[in-house]
């Protein structure tokens, strides 16, 4: 990695939020944050899944956990570290994201969450109802008083 360019990487892996500009129109104002963690936890909310079931809340597949760290798969299981690497999934989500071209959004990363990238990219014109659900609850106000 090259000097500037790793700095900003690594500040977006410790970060909070990620700013980024929305994809989807009507849905939010031309630039806006997204705070990874309370996306996460609207993830968490939509998957319905209870933490000590394979894959935990965020149920995780065993190829992604694979793909994404070196902890066994039965840590997607415990909270910190789930969420830890639902982070790390999303930074480098947006990151390709902005390496193509699209404009990174909580729709689209829900949409990402649960159908991969490939299935992001053939389902980003489209109606989906699993997106349509974490974006609802991501910019619901009265989720963020309930759940954070």
């Amino acid at each position: 990695m090259s000097g500037s360019w790793s700095a900003s990487f690594v500040w977006l892996l410790v970060g909070l939020s990620v700013t980024c500009s929305a994809a989807q129109s009507g849905a939010i104002a031309p630039t806006t944050t997204i705070d990874l963690d309370r996306l996460i936890a609207c993830l968490e909310m939509r998957e319905g899944a209870p933490w000590h079931y394979a894959g935990g809340a965020l149920q995780f597949t065993k190829a992604t956990w694979r793909d994404l760290t070196p902890y066994p798969y039965s840590w997607a299981s415990r909270p910190d570290k789930a969420r830890q690497i639902a982070r790390k999934a999303l930074l480098l989500t947006i990151q390709r994201m902005e390496q193509s071209g699209i404009t990174p959004s909580v729709w689209l990363l829900a949409l990402r969450w649960n159908c991969g990238y490939a299935g992001m990219l053939r389902r980003m014109n489209q109606r989906w109802e699993y997106a349509e659900h974490v974006n609802n609850l991501y910019y619901d106000h009265d989720f963020l008083r309930t759940r954070l």
